[in-house]
């Protein structure tokens, strides 16, 4: 699957580079100007025989010798062409892909002999299907390989058992109840999503285990009434990279999970202390969301395992009071090292305090992204002595977009390593209220690759550099590659530096000051706290 994906990303690509698609609302979704749209449809039809709402019923669809040859069909609801060519003139032998979407008619139900006329269907999506039950023709789908009846009344699937040749089956919000033994026919599915399934409460035994080419299975959402057995069965599934789950046991190994996403969690810790040294070693993305009773995410020795892990989200568990725990047997000085994660998030985090209780070092040497949002206790900079909390030892050698949303007095102190943010492009503050300035000098010089600066809705802040006793000198500041800063409702901002300065912005393109009634921009007055007239920028 992931092969897949990768493909269709990189088609994707190309056709951008050659503007045949646009860029889409969402990161995941693309458009296509309305111009090639109509001329890919018509091509479509044309050369690949493709039928559309485009289509005449008279000319086209009622005409046997093109419908025969007709290889895709692509219908919205609220049209009537089926009810119109059923039973007599809807013959399709070459028809290799059905797409209906958003069936919102309660009177139309596809005909009991519907896929009898199409037996090389290989792909069809049938969203918002009304109907309780499927075509009892839909065992003749041999060769079908997708079938998506996502927000569908289905209730019943034990027939879908029957498409010995399926790999993706997508179920999503659908009402079965049962997931039944027949299913266990499906040996070549490679991808089973059955998340936000309300009504499913059971996983027949012996069902899961049959399906031993699965490589994705997506049950988030589900009040699955979950037996041991049946989840001792995933650990069967060697070929499983990616799973989401709302479980209470914690017992189950996954020695080739790449993938976990953990929501609802209600017990009190995530991992087995006992579990062997190779559980988890290929994990390269972890997710906790609404996991409300975890006190923390790891014990130490796991720590150990995670060499492989990229993706780090941790959201919505109000107890989780640290990120690593202490074990019995421990090293005085403990070192953890996340070698190849790229990605940390950290939100809604209310008893957050450490990273790890005691003293230690941590090492992120590929970390580029780190976003922390209403983390209220989580002092993630700071060096101040024996404090419980990221010290003076943390090392962001690559970070390059830090996001923070925080009700600390300060994020950095003097003592902060500038080693860890010299590689620092985007950083933005957002509800910092009880931050006075956001860098100390140190870092503050450090910041040669920074790229934009966005400072939203902090209500004390007074300006971006912080004071340094005993300096009296004129201090000289130079931004060579930002772009963009935006300052937005700061009611207590005065200036970018309280001393005598000079500020150097040679690539500045855009300032935006929005609400910030005390800031005096630029003013020819000598030694004023304020953008002064030593402001250079192009």
């Amino acid at each position: 699957m992931e092969g897949a994906r990768d493909r269709l990303d990189k088609l994707v690509h190309d056709l951008k580079d050659v503007c045949l698609l646009l860029d889409g609302v969402e990161s995941d979704q693309f458009a296509m100007h309305d111009v090639i749209r109509d001329v890919a449809i018509t091509f479509a039809h044309e050369e690949h025989h493709v039928f559309t709402t485009r289509n005449d019923v008279e000319r086209d669809w009622k005409d046997r010798d093109k419908l025969k040859k007709c290889t895709m069909i692509s219908l919205p609801s609220e049209n009537t062409i089926i009810s119109q060519l059923w039973p007599n003139d809807l013959d399709c032998p070459n028809l290799e892909y059905f797409n209906m979407t958003y069936i919102w008619n309660f009177s139309f139900k596809i005909p009991e002999g519907f896929f009898t006329v199409m037996p090389k269907l290989r792909v069809l999506n049938l969203v918002r299907l009304q109907q309780t039950s499927l075509p009892s023709s839909i065992h003749h789908l041999k060769n079908l390989q997708t079938l998506c009846l996502d927000k569908s009344n289905i209730e019943g699937v034990p027939i879908i058992g029957k498409l010995n040749k399926l790999k993706v089956l997508s179920l999503r919000n659908s009402y079965i109840k049962e997931f039944p033994t027949e299913m266990g026919q499906l040996t070549q599915l490679r991808l089973l999503d059955l998340s936000n399934c309300r009504n499913l409460k059971v996983i027949a035994p012996n069902v899961i285990s049959k399906l031993s080419n699965l490589e994705e299975l997506y049950l988030k959402e589900c009040p699955i009434q979950w037996k041991i057995e049946v989840l001792e069965e995933l650990k069967l599934l060697s070929n499983l990279a990616s799973v989401e789950l709302d479980i209470e046991d914690n017992k189950v190994i996954f020695p080739d999970l790449k993938v976990l996403v953990l929501m609802n969690i209600i017990s009190r810790k995530i991992w087995d202390c006992q579990l062997p040294s190779s559980s988890f070693e290929n994990l390269k993305e972890l997710t906790l969301r609404r996991c409300t009773k975890i006190k923390f995410v790891f014990p130490y020795t796991i720590t150990k395992n995670l060499q492989q892990l990229q993706y780090l989200e941790i959201k919505d568990c109000i107890d989780l009071e640290e990120i690593v725990a202490i074990e019995e047997i421990t090293e005085a000085a403990a070192s953890v090292v996340f070698p190849e994660v790229t990605f940390l998030e950290l939100e809604n985090l209310p008893e957050l305090a450490t990273f790890y209780p005691r003293i230690h070092t941590l090492e992120w040497p590929k970390l580029k992204r780190l976003e922390m949002k209403s983390c209220d206790k989580f002092k993630i900079f700071n060096s101040e002595p024996n404090s419980l909390c990221l010290d003076h030892k943390v090392i962001f050698p690559n970070l390059k977009v830090l996001e923070l949303k925080s009700s600390l007095g300060e994020i950095w102190n003097k003592e902060s390593s500038t080693y860890s943010y010299e590689n620092l492009t985007h950083l933005t503050l957002f509800e910092c209220d009880k931050i006075k300035y956001v860098f100390p000098l140190s870092i503050a010089k450090s910041l040669q690759q920074l790229q934009h600066l966005k400072l939203t809705s902090c209500k004390v802040l007074e300006g971006i550099v912080a004071p340094e006793e005993g300096t009296k000198a004129v201090v000289n500041f130079s931004f060579p590659q930002v772009t963009k800063v935006n300052l937005l409702f700061l009611p207590e901002f005065t200036d970018f530096y309280p001393g005598i300065h000079t500020l150097e912005w040679p690539k500045l393109k855009e300032l935006m000051v929005r609400d910030c009634p005390k800031f005096k921009m630029i003013s020819s007055e000598p030694n004023v706290p304020c953008f002064d007239q030593k402001i250079n920028h192009d």
